[in-house]
């Protein structure tokens, strides 16, 4: 029996859940009166607030986009760029030696009583996650995808 669908259909909704979770957290951070907000980020000549504005909204239609009739492969590809650019996005903290973490959840951080490091180590962890096993699955996908390739010719 083959479990790969179960598993790539599973993935993609733990993926579906944490981008729009993360997105929406960046979306409902653009309406409170943080100064992070307006603090530029050291990486990208923006301000955390435009950072938001752009991010958030695509976080959330990706995710929102991994529950449509769309291509298996084409969302566990769409995953890994997205993951990719999260991770690319803290190499280039950590190589500038910013010092400062990745606002990733916006100001959501502020109300979760933990610790912002181990917030910060979960959401690395997380852009792992979806990264790697995203980009596993779509090769396995892929290989499927040429193995039978009549059902896909619709």
């Amino acid at each position: 029996m083959n479990r790969s669908p179960l598993l790539i259909d599973t993935f993609c909704k733990s993926a579906a859940a944490i981008l729009i979770f993360s997105g929406l957290a960046k979306i409902i951070s653009e309406f409170s009166g943080v100064r992070l907000l307006e603090i530029e980020d050291p990486l990208i000549a923006l301000s955390y607030r435009e950072m938001f504005w752009i991010a958030g909204p695509i976080e959330t239609l990706v995710g929102l986009f991994l529950f449509s009739s769309v291509s298996t492969w084409i969302k566990l590809v769409l995953v890994c760029f997205l993951s990719g650019n999260f991770l690319m996005y803290r190499c280039g903290l950590w190589l500038m030696k910013a010092g400062k973490t990745c606002p990733c959840l916006g100001t959501l951080t502020d109300w979760i009583p933990i610790n912002h490091s181990i917030i910060e180590k979960l959401m690395f962890l997380t852009s792992i996650y979806l990264f790697a096993v995203g980009g596993l699955l779509a090769m396995v996908e892929r290989r499927r995808m040429m193995a039978r390739p009549a059902i896909y010719a619709k």
